[in-house]
């Protein structure tokens, strides 16, 4: 008997180890850079199994220790070790998220790896150390009622944990400057007319879409033809509360230069802040 016991308590210390071992392999390979359907289809079901098996091994306790008179119900104790695993697990990988959200760890693949794989851990250990101890109590299932209340509990509680999940989930919000010619004609298709040489004015607007726009003057630049204009003068405005939707903020101003002296048809390229996606381009027919 004393070496049954002794082969028994070897094989489980075997297994608890290769267990160990593998959760921890899951976790690293969650955690580092990998193909997803390796980390979706291997790692992060096998810290989910683990999870889940030892906390319905806690809950319902060992089938195998169960003593031979304890009151059964081979269907439904049945489905609930086929259910509670994957409910449990499922759970545990929630209550991670969770926690992280509220502790302001940011939520990434590589923090919820690491999360699942210490929850699945912890329950390893916890499930498997009190099995071993000689004292250590047996939960025996105590007819239908109580195995449907775990499962109707257990599916409340996990609904909780999504709901909270996506409470906690960022909301995206874009972030980006607009720059917009505030002329009706330019905008309507038609081209910029002035003499050789006249001075030329073009309006604007800068708006700051989900972020404020610095309090300092943006550096405004003018090319015509793919050469430096002459003779700019800007004039910046104060940054003011946006007025449209998911508008943060907005300046308003003007840039004149002088148009050249020779006649012709010009692009004008027009340049507000150091963005370079807030640029205007422009035709420009200078008459002779």
């Amino acid at each position: 008997m004393n070496a049954d016991r002794t082969s028994g308590t070897a094989a489980r210390r075997a297994a608890t180890l290769a267990l160990t071992v593998a959760v921890c392999a899951a976790t690293a390979l969650a955690a580092v850079p990998s193909p997803v359907p390796l980390r979706s289809l291997v790692a992060f079901p096998v810290l989910v199994l683990v999870a889940g098996h030892h906390g319905t091994a806690l809950v319902l306790g060992h089938r195998a220790r169960r003593g031979a008179g304890a009151e059964d119900d081979p269907g439904v104790d049945g489905l609930l070790r086929v259910v509670l695993p994957v409910l449990l697990g499922m759970l545990s990988l929630l209550a991670v998220v969770l926690l992280l959200g509220l502790s302001g760890i940011p939520i990434s693949t590589a923090s919820v790896a690491v999360g699942a794989g210490s929850a699945a851990l912890a329950l390893l250990l916890i499930a498997r150390w009190g099995a071993a101890l000689p004292g250590a109590p047996v939960w025996a299932s105590r007819g239908a009622a109580r195995r449907t209340a775990g499962v109707v509990v257990s599916v409340l509680v996990l609904c909780a944990a999504v709901a909270g999940a996506v409470a906690l989930r960022p909301t995206p919000v874009e972030r980006y400057t607009q720059l917009a010619l505030d002329e009706p004609d330019v905008v309507a298709g038609r081209w910029l007319s002035a003499p050789s040489g006249a001075p030329v004015t073009l309006r604007w607007t800068l708006r700051g879409h989900g972020s404020a726009l610095p309090d300092a003057e943006p550096a405004v630049g003018v090319t015509i033809g793919g050469a430096p204009a002459s003779g700019v003068r800007v004039e910046a405005g104060r940054v003011e509360p946006g007025t449209g939707p998911g508008v943060v903020a907005e300046r308003r101003g003007a840039v004149t230069f002088t148009a050249p002296a020779a006649a012709g048809d010009y692009r004008v390229r027009v340049t507000v802040g150091p963005d370079t996606s807030s640029l205007l381009v422009v035709g420009l027919r200078v008459a002779p």
